[in-house]
């Protein structure tokens, strides 16, 4: 029984192999068919995925152009995206750049109810007032600014109101990262990102042009010691207001440069106008005993001066009805150096009537302090000279008194006399080389008059009127 089963049993198994071989492809051939398919259907709605994205981007973008394109025409402003350049410190942190914003406009044509429209607007942003914004969109007007320049949750918050006739445009707004720091000199832009002051303002054409930055010779980091140091002197003396630079005697760069009171760039309506004044190179003062720098090295160069030459300090000078009287009288007979370091308006006034009224009048003139500084600032003032000049101009001027010029004069003055002699030309730029601020200078003194300079600026310091200023480690000079 079982040997006839089992051959009965190998028939059928190998009757049936064929059948189950054909069964296996067909359903490979189906199973590949199916993978084909759903492989098919996945690329296609892949395509289709990506066709909506690209036009959902396309429509995107030509709202917001067609948007801009009507501010523009609605405005008449000539962009409302001008990718307006960043401005660098002299190490190439940013002081000023840019942020793409939106910003909010009505078509009143478009508002179906314009109660809702201004109750709903003056409700989300209080500054807007309900009755200007419903005499608004109830007039024949096309175009209305609500908000310009709207923060991310403001955005959002517009958006939500759903209003028609209530748009956004892209906008780009000016930045400033370092607030305060350097504001005189980086300026501001206006709320259309026009240059209103500072570098902003002279350099306005080519920062709108967005082809090129504009590094500037600043360094923050000496910007914000300066700035610190001159509002801590400004509380301890509870002065009305301060200046101060720090400029590289050879080339003319300006490392830093403030005036205080300040304001922040980044909302110049928070403070006071006068804030805006930039009393570095708009102001003109009597800068008192710091003349007498220029008055010695005249001196040396036209009189043949020497530090041996000696002149009566004993008692004031009389003339024209005035008496010149020194502060710190030492009533003595003093040398040049003496007359320097005890800073003697008699002594000094003496040695610029050795020099005389013609020598001295082109000594100024050749320092630069009887004409505007030149600066790449629109902010420059004129200095206050007498006129006409008599000898009496000449003695009081010698110890800085009857002419008045901006500090920045100043300090370019005393880096000619105190660098070997060779007048630089002050500039907020930074040059790719050093040679060319060099071939900008020209000479006003000797190199031998300007050492004597710089050896009894030292000696104000190490011995005489400016002892508060030395620091150790450092040769420091000056003229109080």
């Amino acid at each position: 029984m079982i040997s006839r089963l089992l051959p009965n049993h190998g028939r059928r198994t190998q009757s049936s192999t064929p059948a189950f071989k054909s069964e296996h492809s067909a359903s490979r051939a189906a199973l590949k068919k199916t993978r084909g398919r759903i492989y098919a259907m996945i690329f296609f709605m892949v395509a289709a995925y990506v066709a909506v994205a690209v036009r959902l981007t396309e429509l995107t973008l030509h709202r917001e152009l067609m948007d801009s394109h009507r501010v523009v025409a609605l405005t008449g402003k000539k962009s409302i995206l001008s990718g307006r350049a960043d401005i660098l410190d002299r190490n190439g942190k940013i002081l000023a750049s840019t942020l793409d914003t939106a910003s909010l406009y009505a078509d009143p044509q478009h508002i179906l109810d314009p109660v809702e429209a201004a109750q709903k607007l003056s409700a989300t942003f209080p500054e807007l007032k309900y009755d200007t914004l419903l005499k608004q969109f109830q007039s024949d007007k096309r175009f209305v600014w609500l908000k310009r320049h709207l923060t991310p949750a403001q955005e959002y918050q517009a958006n939500r109101l759903g209003l028609p006739g209530i748009e956004f445009t892209k906008e780009q707004r000016r930045v400033y990262p370092n607030g305060k720091i350097g504001a005189h000199v980086i300026g501001y832009t206006d709320i259309d990102n026009k240059g209103v002051m500072g570098i902003e303002k002279s350099f306005d054409e080519l920062l709108s042009e967005g082809k090129r930055e504009i590094t500037t010779t600043l360094d923050t980091r000496i910007q914000y010691i300066l700035e610190k140091e001159l509002d801590k002197s400004v509380k301890e003396f509870s002065a009305i207001g301060a200046a101060g630079m720090v400029m590289d005697i050879h080339t003319g760069e300006i490392i830093a440069m403030a005036s205080l009171p300040d304001f922040d760039p980044n909302n110049p309506s928070d403070t006071p106008i006068a804030n805006q004044y930039n009393r570095v190179t708009m102001g003109s003062y009597e800068m008192g005993s710091t003349f007498k720098i220029f008055s010695t090295a005249a001196l040396f160069e036209f009189a043949d001066g020497r530090v041996y030459h000696t002149f009566d300090a004993r008692k004031p000078i009389e003339i024209a009805g005035f008496k010149i009287r020194d502060f710190h009288a030492e009533k003595r007979v003093l040398s040049v150096p003496e007359i320097f370091i005890h800073s003697s308006n008699i002594g000094t006034a003496h040695m610029a009537d050795k020099v005389g009224t013609p020598a001295m009048m082109k000594f100024y003139t050749d320092l630069g302090l009887f004409q505007p500084a030149s600066l790449e600032l629109n902010e420059i003032g004129k200095p206050l000279i007498p006129f006409p000049w008599r000898h009496i101009n000449t003695l009081t001027a010698s110890y800085g008194h009857g002419i008045a010029i901006s500090p920045l004069q100043l300090i370019t003055a005393v880096s000619g006399v105190t660098n070997g002699g060779m007048l630089p030309s002050p500039t907020l730029i930074k040059r790719p080389n050093r040679e060319d601020y060099l071939n900008a200078r020209r000479r006003i003194i000797s190199s031998r008059t300007s050492e004597y300079l710089d050896a009894m600026m030292r000696l104000v310091v190490s011995d005489g009127t400016g002892k508060q200023a030395d620091a150790p480690g450092y040769r420091v000079g000056g003229k109080t």
